[in-house]
């Protein structure tokens, strides 16, 4: 392996993201002893209802007319402004998962901690240009130019969990944390748990934002077992967050 790169081979359930980020072992709560809960999400707390505004905008920050939101159950479409208004959405206390779904763009989202009164977001997306193709039975790796690659075992399935064969479409984009927009452009937040499931903060040192679509432009994910290799430029340390359907 060069000295100049991180190569890391990880297992994903969906190619929707990889976000290559640094652990921070500190706890949130300084140095009092940790209560960590059976499962993770009861860090979120309770069921809450609140209000979300917000707009949704390409990387020229013009607004994307006709993008669905979805919050919990709640579902909006923006308007010719890339406005969009959810009021009384079911959230957690601690957790509110706000997702934009367009086709032609990556699929964005944004993780909040909501607040009182109405919770104000703006979410930027990522225009899904292919940057090369694979085909399934076959192990191979697309680059981009800034040296960052993921390579495939030749595995994949459909929605519905069968079995793809043919040619697939692999979408990337490189997330530069030099970038002011890349907040906006982000998919969750920066938030996770360790090994023993307490909560942690991430630092991000960039991602990589990876979709894969069948040659009718289905949306495709990896076959259960299925491992991916991603080889990415210092000093970038490689995060990966998945959807499951």
């Amino acid at each position: 392996m060069k000295s100049n790169k991180v190569l890391l081979t990880i297992l994903l359930l969906f190619c929707l993201s990889f976000n290559s980020c640094e652990k921070d072992d500190g706890n949130l709560g300084g140095d009092q002893q940790e209560i960590i809960p059976n499962t993770f999400s009861e860090y979120f707390g309770n069921t809450i209802s609140r209000d979300f505004i917000g707009n949704v905008v390409d990387t020229n920050n013009n607004p994307i007319e006709g993008v669905t939101i979805t919050i919990g159950n709640d579902i909006a479409i923006t308007d010719n402004n890339g406005v969009f208004l959810i009021k009384d959405a079911n959230v957690k206390e601690r957790f509110g998962y706000i997702i934009a779904d367009k086709t032609g763009y990556i699929h964005g989202s944004r993780s909040i901690i909501p607040s009182n009164g109405t919770n104000k977001v703006t979410i930027m997306l990522l225009e899904a240009n292919i940057v090369g193709a694979v085909n399934s039975g076959n192990s191979e790796t697309v680059s981009l130019t800034n040296g960052s690659s993921v390579s495939f075992d030749g595995n994949f399935i459909k929605e519905d969990g069968s079995t793809y064969s043919g040619s697939v479409d692999v979408i990337m984009h490189h997330l530069d944390p030099a970038d002011e927009d890349m907040a906006l452009q982000m998919p969750g937040m920066l938030y996770a748990q360790n090994e023993e499931g307490a909560e942690r903060l991430l630092q991000t040192f960039g991602m990589l934002a990876v979709e894969l679509r069948g040659s009718g432009g289905e949306e495709l994910n990896l076959a259960e077992g299925s491992t991916s290799e991603i080889e990415i430029k210092k000093p970038y340390i490689l995060y990966h967050e998945y959807k499951t359907f």
